[in-house]
C-alpha cells in the first residue's frame, strides 16, 4: 500500500494555492476587471483550489494508494491536477462569463444577475473591434483617436490610463478630422467624457 511521501505532502500542500491562481490568471485575460487582492483574492484562490482538488481526488488517492503504477503516473497526475485541470476551468469559466452563459440561465430563471464586468470603463474597453473616439478633457479641450489593436486601457482600478495609438485633430468649425503621426497616453482623471464611434461598414 502507498503512502504519502514527502514529495506528495508538498503537492497536497501546493494543491490547495497554486490551482487557484493559475484558474484566476487564466479567467482574468478573458474577463476585464476581475483581478481582486487582499484578503477577498485570498479566498477565491482557495475556494477555487478545493473545488479543483475535490474534482480530482479520486486520481490523486488512486495513484497514493497503489504500488504497481509506472513511474510517471504520480508527476503525470500531480502535473494535471495542480495545473492543467485549472487552466481548462479558467478558460472555460471565462467564456462562460465573456458569452453570458450564466446570464441567461438566471434570466430563464427571472433572476436578475448583476453585470459580471464591474465598471463601465472596463466594459467600453472589452469590446475587441477597432473604433474611433473623440476624447473631451477636464480643460474642454476635444480631439479624436483611433482605438485598434495597438492601443490599450488599463483595468487597475486605482489607476485608469488608457493608450491611443493614433490622435486626430479635429477642426472646432468644420469638424474635419485630420490624421497626426502621434500616439497619447492619457490619465483617467484628465478625461470628461469619450464618444465611440464604430467603423464604417467596409473598413
Amino acid at each position: 500500500m502507498g503512502g504519502l511521501t514527502n514529495l506528495d505532502a508538498v503537492f497536497v500542500a501546493m494543491a490547495f494555492c497554486v490551482p487557484g491562481y493559475v484558474f484566476l490568471v487564466v479567467r482574468g485575460h478573458i474577463v476585464p476587471g476581475h483581478r481582486t487582492r487582499g484578503t477577498e483574492s485570498i479566498i477565491r484562490l482557495l475556494s477555487v483550489s478545493t473545488l479543483n482538488f475535490m474534482l480530482w481526488a479520486w486520481a490523486v488517492y488512486l495513484v497514493l494508494g497503489t504500488d504497481d503504477l509506472p513511474l510517471w503516473t504520480r508527476p503525470a497526475i500531480w502535473t494535471f491536477a495542480i495545473l492543467v485541470s485549472p487552466v481548462v476551468m479558467g478558460v472555460l469559466s471565462g467564456l462562460a462569463t465573456k458569452w453570458g452563459v450564466l446570464s441567461k440561465i438566471y434570466r430563464q430563471m427571472s433572476f436578475h444577475p448583476v453585470h459580471v464586468i464591474p465598471t463601465s470603463w472596463d466594459y467600453a474597453f472589452s469590446k475587441p473591434e477597432p473604433k474611433f473616439l473623440i476624447v473631451k478633457l477636464a480643460d474642454g479641450s476635444i480631439f479624436g483617436g483611433l482605438w485598434g489593436t495597438k492601443s490599450f486601457a488599463s483595468d487597475e482600478p486605482a489607476e485608469r490610463d488608457i493608450y491611443i495609438e493614433k490622435i486626430y485633430k479635429i477642426d472646432k468649425d468644420t469638424g474635419v478630422w485630420t490624421g497626426t503621426d502621434r500616439s497619447l497616453l492619457l490619465k483617467g482623471e484628465h478625461i470628461r467624457s469619450i464618444e465611440f464611434i464604430p467603423f464604417p461598414e467596409g473598413e
